[in-house]
C-alpha cells in the first residue's frame, strides 16, 4: 500500500513537473526568439556602427598619417632650430668669452689708469705740499728779514749814528811806559765812548772806524807807542835819533778798524817812552771817528744776499 501511494505521488509529481517544464520551456523559447530578434538588431547596429567606425578609423589613419608627416617635419625643423640654437650658444659663448676677455683687459687697463692717476695726484701732492713748504719757509725768511730790518731801524732810530772823540794831553809824558796811555780832557766824545781817565775806548756800537794818534818826543828821550785793539798791536809808531835824541820829533798813526760793541781800543806806551806837551800846545792827540755804523754793514750784506739770490 505505501509502494502504492509512492508511486501514486510521483507519478503526479511527475506530471506537473512536466506540465512545468512544458510550460517554461514554451517560455523560454519565445524569450529566445524574442532575445534572438533584439540580438539581431543590436547586431546589426553594432555592424553599421562599426562601418561607420572603419570610415572614422580610415579618416583617422589618414589624419595621424599626415599629423605624423607634420610630426617628422616639424621634428626636422626641432633639429635644425637644435643645431642652429647650438651654433649659436657656441657662438654666444665665444662672444662671452671674448666679452669677458675684454672686461678683463678693460679692467686692467682701468686699474693701471687709476693707478696712474693716484700716483700721479701723490706726486702732484707731493709736489703741492713740497712747494708749499718751499713757500712757506720763503714767508718765514721774509718775515725774518722783515723782523730784522724792522729791528735794524730801530736801532738806527734809537742808537747813536755818530761817534766820535779828541783827547788831548796838558803835560808831558814821564811815567816811564808799560802802560795805557791817559788824557787831561776831551774837545768832543759823541757817543761816550772814550772815558780820558783810562785812556780806553769802548765802541759803543759795531761798525768801522778810523783812529788817529799824534804826539811830539820829549828832547833827549825817545818814543814808542802803539795802537791796540783788545790788547793786541795794529799800529806802531817810534821816535828814536840812534842814542842822540837831542830835538823833539812830531810824530803820527792812522788805521781803520772794524769794530764790534764793546771791542777796546788804547794808545800804549813801551818802556822809556817820553812825550813832550803843555796847557796851551796839547801836542798828544788821539782821535777816534766812525765811518760807517754796523747797521749799515748789515744793510749791504743783506742787500748783497737779496741780489745773489
Amino acid at each position: 500500500t505505501k509502494l502504492i501511494l509512492l508511486d501514486s505521488l510521483l507519478q503526479e509529481t511527475f506530471r506537473e513537473m512536466s506540465s512545468f517544464v512544458k510550460s517554461d520551456l514554451k517560455q523560454t523559447l519565445e524569450y529566445g526568439a524574442s532575445f534572438n530578434h533584439f540580438l539581431f538588431d543590436i547586431l546589426s547596429k553594432l555592424a553599421d556602427k562599426n562601418v561607420e567606425q572603419g570610415e572614422e578609423l580610415g579618416r583617422v589613419r589618414a589624419l595621424l598619417h599626415e599629423q605624423g608627416r607634420e610630426i617628422d617635419g616639424l621634428k626636422q625643423a626641432n633639429l635644425l632650430q637644435t643645431r642652429r640654437i647650438t651654433d649659436l650658444e657656441k657662438e654666444l659663448k665665444k662672444e662671452k668669452e671674448n666679452r669677458l676677455k675684454e672686461i678683463e683687459s678693460l679692467r686692467v687697463t682701468v686699474n693701471r689708469e687709476v693707478e696712474e692717476r693716484v700716483n700721479s695726484d701723490r706726486c702732484i701732492t707731493s709736489l703741492v705740499d713740497e712747494e708749499r713748504e718751499i713757500n712757506l719757509a720763503n714767508l718765514n725768511g721774509l718775515r725774518d728779514e722783515f723782523m730784522k730790518e724792522k729791528d735794524w731801524l730801530r736801532n738806527c732810530l734809537t742808537e747813536p749814528m755818530s761817534v766820535y772823540f779828541n783827547a788831548y794831553r796838558d803835560a808831558a809824558y814821564d811815567r816811564g811806559g808799560e802802560e795805557i796811555l791817559k788824557y787831561d780832557g776831551v774837545t768832543l766824545n759823541a757817543g761816550r765812548g772814550l772815558d780820558p781817565t783810562s785812556g780806553i775806548f769802548i765802541a759803543p756800537q759795531g761798525g768801522t772806524y778810523m783812529f788817529t794818534v799824534h804826539f811830539a818826543s820829549h828832547r833827549d828821550k825817545k818814543a814808542l807807542i802803539s795802537l791796540r785793539k783788545n790788547g793786541r798791536d795794529v799800529a806802531s809808531v817810534i821816535g828814536q835819533d840812534h842814542g842822540k835824541n837831542d830835538r823833539n820829533h812830531m810824530m803820527g798813526q792812522s788805521v781803520l778798524l772794524e769794530l764790534e760793541k764793546g771791542d777796546e781800543v788804547y794808545v800804549y806806551t813801551y818802556t822809556g817812552t817820553w812825550t813832550a806837551d803843555w796847557p796851551y800846545n796839547h801836542f798828544t792827540q788821539f782821535i777816534g771817528i766812525l765811518l760807517r755804523p754796523e747797521q749799515l754793514s748789515s744793510w749791504d750784506k743783506l742787500r748783497d744776499f737779496r741780489e745773489d739770490s
